[in-house]
C-alpha cells in the first residue's frame, strides 16, 4: 500500500467527518477540513475544488452551507456554476453541454 493512498483515504474519511459533525458542531467540521487540507498539501493530492470554502473552511453541503445557481452568460466569459458560501465568498465554475461522446475524434 502506497503512502498517497493512505492519505488520499484519510483525506476523503476527513471531509465526510467534516460533513457529518456540521450540525453538531461546527468548529470541530472546520477543524477536520482544516487537516484534510494540510494533510493534501504535505502529500501534493488534490481535494476537489467543490468539497468545501477556501476562506472559512466549512465544508459545503448545497441547501446548508452553500447556493448553487447558474450564472449569467456574459460576453466572453461563458457558461459558470455560481457557488455561494454562507461567509458571503462566491466561486465561480465554467461548465459546457459537451459530453465525452462528442468529444471523441471520429475516424
Amino acid at each position: 500500500m502506497n503512502i498517497n493512498d493512505v492519505a488520499r483515504r484519510r483525506c476523503e474519511k476527513l471531509l465526510l467527518l467534516a460533513a457529518r459533525t456540521l450540525d453538531s458542531d461546527e468548529t470541530l467540521a472546520k477543524r477536520y477540513v482544516s487537516l484534510a487540507r494540510r494533510i493534501a498539501a504535505r502529500h501534493r493530492l488534490p481535494l476537489g475544488n467543490k468539497a468545501f470554502c477556501k476562506e472559512c473552511g466549512l465544508p459545503w453541503i448545497p441547501g446548508k452551507t452553500v447556493r448553487v445557481r447558474l450564472g449569467r452568460k456574459r460576453a466572453g466569459s461563458g457558461k459558470t456554476v455560481l457557488y455561494t458560501c454562507v461567509c458571503k465568498n462566491t466561486r465561480r465554475f465554467p461548465y459546457s453541454k459537451k459530453t465525452k461522446e462528442n468529444k471523441q475524434i471520429k475516424h
